[in-house]
């Protein structure tokens, strides 16, 4: 080739003689960098250029892919290899630079596959080998709330195809087997179109207490849009963990795109401009864990997470937005959303169903743990939130499938639970026989004993600063022993928190524990140790907290209700309590979001009680209710909340009541059983306002 002549690429190609040649280091800039500069680093491992050079590259110039790729083609000129054309034309056209061009020229294709693929590969990610879950082949209950602004519940429901549960509410179908394609048409209508707007929801809320599958259901929603059963229209679906500090410092578009689309600068760029272009109408977001945010976040408007569930955020206007919350946090957003759906747990059926497959149909286990369940109603109770059920088989498990040495209370069965977990790390590292095990909390080996306590206060501290993950660092500072074995799954009640699709530097450096209602048990028992007069104070202070709720539940639980602490709140706020209880039972109460907090606030107040085994405070508030009368009207009754009901009733020993209003509380007739179970022989009641429920032939022959 005349040397006047311009040398390309093309013309090396056809070249015979050319790629024989060394190629010059101004040619390859001239060449190489302006086309092929986004895979720079692709090219620099097919050269054999080092790769720490590589990496140093990429950390002092993340962001220049030009620069990156001159300065490579330095590097790999400055080494004494074959610097022949023929090599770099290998190189290029190596399938690791073709891959990354063909991303390059369309970003959204090559994120919205790889997304795909990460679902489908983490759609069961929260099983553990130190924490062993059963995977059942079907889904638990979903309940479809239309709900109209501004109206009554009672009035707004309307009945989609399905199956009832609880009250006046339609259900989906469950799925019925999540390891299968095939999955009910009842799961996709929740983002079918609202019938009263003939419109598909842009955000939906789905609600249901902790354990109860709101990130399992996460997980199938984002499953089933990447095998392109939900949702076609949407070319990128992102699901995110609210609960972690890193994704809670995301506060703009350019900074969820980049964290979420782990791409170059450029295409991170393209991938925001198209997203813009139509205001975000071909994505769809799934925020896992709205009531995990901080508070300060939740209240503050302009947080990006906010913006986005609160539809104020421009760019993203015509997305679809999935979120999730506990019940006790999503009264802040249902009055902003099109849609809202409640998981309401396990019915009867679903928990024989799931008991049978996980014990695989062994007929005398199955009967054995069907009968401990029958004669344990609390218990019973306690298991629609499949967690709960799901720690229970664990320990049937572990005791050799022998009933008899199963708990009979919630506390029990999370502590023992927690004891197992801990049993297990310790035989793991061969410190212990297979048949050893810990029986209780004060039996921890000294040398683990210390680390446990830390984790306890961990949790408790967590508790009064409304965290739930901490990073390495807060766990180094809290837990000195723990960070100095370095083994960061905290005895096994550890586990890193679940990120999908976030760029590799930010995976694993969060821990959470392995579940709300194990950091609750922890924090409960961090509390028993402390000095008397710091327990009253605590009492004093949060027991009308909603967030310590099953905090103090557990505490009374671990006490046995005899902590001095516990005993002289009661005896000093027995009035203060009764009549708070007395006034927001009795009839004709205004309703009021105020009203319907501190329904659920009495109804935990039983619970204490019933743990405690106070049946003193039962009857000196039935005593106070001298009109006889309870009206709950219209609140929302899970099964626990019936049981303790149903406990408070029998053991206030007040033989005559006027009024026990139920009406609307969405019980069928399962939970109509749990609230009669206890109540003695003698338990007149006048008028039983029963209306707008949901129960059949065999709850009238109770009544």
């Amino acid at each position: 080739m005349a040397d006047s002549e311009e040398l390309t690429l093309d013309k090396i190609r056809e070249s015979q003689e050319l790629p024989k040649k060394n190629a010059k280091l101004k040619d390859l800039h001239n060449l190489v960098s302006p086309q092929y500069a986004v895979a720079w680093k692709e090219i620099g491992k097919e050269l054999g250029v080092p790769l720490g050079k590589l990496n140093a590259l990429q950390k002092d110039h993340p962001d220049d892919c030009d620069h990156c790729c001159d300065k490579m083609l330095e590097e790999w000129c400055n080494l004494d290899v074959n610097t022949k054309w023929s090599t770099v034309l290998k190189a290029l056209d190596s399938p690791a630079v073709v891959g990354v061009l063909s991303s390059f020229s369309d970003p959204i294709s090559t994120v919205s596959q790889r997304l795909q693929d990460d679902f489908t590969i983490n759609r069961h990610s929260a099983s553990r080998e130190d924490w062993p879950l059963f995977q059942p082949k079907h889904f638990t209950s979903v309940a479809l709330i239309h709900h109209k602004r501004g109206h009554s519940r009672k009035k707004d429901i309307e009945f989609i195809a399905g199956y009832q549960h609880r009250g006046q509410i339609s259900l989906l179908e469950p799925l019925v087997d999540v390891n299968v394609s095939h999955t009910s048409k009842g799961f996709f209508e929740i983002f079918d179109k609202i019938e009263s707007t003939n419109r598909f929801p842009n955000t939906v809320l789905i609600e249901g207490a902790p354990g109860i599958g709101k990130t399992t259901l996460c997980k199938e929603i984002v499953y089933q849009w990447s095998t392109q059963k939900l949702l076609n229209d949407k070319k990128l679906m992102i699901l995110v963990f609210l609960r972690d500090p890193k994704v809670q410092s995301i506060c703009s578009l350019k900074d969820f795109i980049k964290a979420y689309c782990n791409h170059t600068e450029k295409c991170n760029d393209k991938i925001e401009e198209y997203i813009k272009s139509n205001a975000g109408k071909d994505v769809a977001i799934v925020l896992d864990g709205y009531d995990e945010l901080p508070e300060n976040i939740r209240a503050d408007s302009e947080s990006f997470f906010v913006e986005l569930v609160h539809r104020k955020c421009k760019e993203l206007l015509h997305s679809t937005i999935a979120v999730t919350s506990r019940l006790n946090v999503s009264v802040e957003l249902r009055d902003i959303v099109d849609r809202r759906v409640e998981i309401l747990g396990f019915t009867e059926n679903n928990r024989k169903e799931y008991i049978r497959q996980a014990l695989e149909n062994n007929g005398e286990s199955v009967e054995k743990l069907t009968r401990y369940l029958d004669i344990n109603p609390a218990i019973n109770a306690y298991c629609y939130i499949p967690l709960n059920m799901t720690i229970l088989l664990c320990l049937f498990k572990e005791g050799g499938e022998d009933a008899a040495k199963l708990p009979a209370t919630q506390t029990e069965i999370n502590k023992k639970f927690i004891c197992i977990t801990i049993s297990r790390f310790i035989k793991k590292r061969g410190k212990a026989n297979e048949d050893w095990s810990i029986p209780d909390f004060n039996h921890i080996p000294i040398d683990y004993k210390l680390t446990f306590n830390e984790l306890c206060r961990l949790a408790f501290d967590a508790l009064q600063n409304d965290k739930i993950v901490f990073t390495k660092n807060e766990i180094k500072d809290s837990c000195k022993y723990l960070a100095r074995s370095e083994n960061w799954n905290g005895l096994g009640l550890l586990k890193a928190v679940e990120f999908c699709s976030l760029t590799e530097n930010v995976k694993n450096t969060s821990f959470n524990f392995l579940h709300l209602s194990l950091q609750e048990t922890l924090a409960a028992y961090h509390i028993t140790m402390l000095q008397t007069k710091r327990q009253s104070s605590l009492l004093q202070r949060y027991v009308l907290d909603s967030r310590y709720f099953n905090t103090w539940i557990l505490y009374v639980g671990l006490t046995k209700g005899h902590s001095f602490a516990f005993r002289h709140f009661l005896s000093g706020n027995s009035l203060k309590i009764s009549t708070f209880v007395s006034s927001i039972l009795k009839k004709n109460a205004t309703i009021s979001k105020k009203l319907i907090d501190n329904r659920v606030i009495c109804l935990h107040l039983f619970q204490c009680f019933s743990e405690a085994e106070n049946d003193d405070m039962c009857q000196y508030i039935g005593q106070l209710l001298r009109d006889g009368e309870i009206d709950l009207s219209g609140q929302a009754l899970n099964p626990v909340n019936v049981h303790t009901l149903g406990l408070f009733l029998d053991r206030s020993f007040k033989k005559n009541w006027k009024l026990l209003n139920l009406s609307n509380c969405f019980l069928g007739t399962q939970e109509f059983e749990h609230l009669f179970i206890f109540c003695n022989n003698n338990t007149n009641i006048d008028c039983l306002n029963l209306s707008y429920n949901n129960l059949m032939q065999s709850s009238a022959r109770i009544v």
